[in-house]
């Protein structure tokens, strides 16, 4: 990144989110926020997180064991077509999505609420702006960065409370396969929005 363009990525400018805050483009237009850019610190974590949810699920059964799926939040902010994604911050919580139960949500809960809690402590401008978790699926002709029934259900809850919430999905077995980083960025649209053709 140029010296221009990389000031512009991490510059906090509170004038124009609180006119986001008072505009709410996402609400005449819900791909409002057309772009996710992540910083390479925030992409870093997510995927170290996500290979740790790889190597510990492999260890289980004798090192039989299928990876497990992990997720995150992250911290960033909106701004004009876009949402900036600075940091990544891991939950305390893995499994299968068919076994994540009412527990594992209450402890994610009460850990975001404290993460939440510490930001504003430190005087952090940022907030927690959305979420990631791994698919880590075989590897195939395709990525496996999509939204199941589930995660599509989880991400339109969050987006009612935080409209800039955005969810993303990496794919920890294809990175490593392919060297690169396999990862992308959703958000759900409102419920009776007919999507053009």
């Amino acid at each position: 990144m140029d010296k221009e363009l990389d000031s512009k990525f991490y510059a906090h400018d509170q004038k124009k989110i609180d006119q986001l805050e008072e505009e709410k483009p996402w609400k005449k237009d819900p791909r409002s926020y057309s772009k996710c850019k992540i910083s390479a610190l925030a992409a870093m974590r997510m995927l170290k997180h996500t290979l740790r949810g790889v190597e510990k699920g492999r260890a289980r059964d004798k090192g039989k064991g299928l990876p497990l799926e992990v997720m995150g939040l992250m911290v960033g902010r909106p701004q004009e077509d876009s949402i900036i994604i600075l940091d990544a911050l891991p939950l305390p919580c893995d499994g299968f999505e068919s076994e994540w139960d009412v527990n594992i949500g209450e402890k994610a809960t009460r850990y975001m609420l404290e993460l939440s809690e510490q930001l504003e402590k430190r005087g952090q401008k940022e907030r927690i702006i959305g979420w990631y978790h791994s698919h880590p699926f075989e590897v195939g002709v395709y990525n496996n960065c999509f939204m199941s029934a589930i995660d599509v259900n989880t991400q339109s809850n969050n987006q009612l409370a935080v409209p800039h919430w955005t969810g993303v999905v990496i794919d920890p077995l294809r990175c490593v396969a392919k060297s690169k980083l396999e990862m992308a960025a959703f958000r759900a649209y409102p419920m009776g929005y007919t999507p053009p053709a």
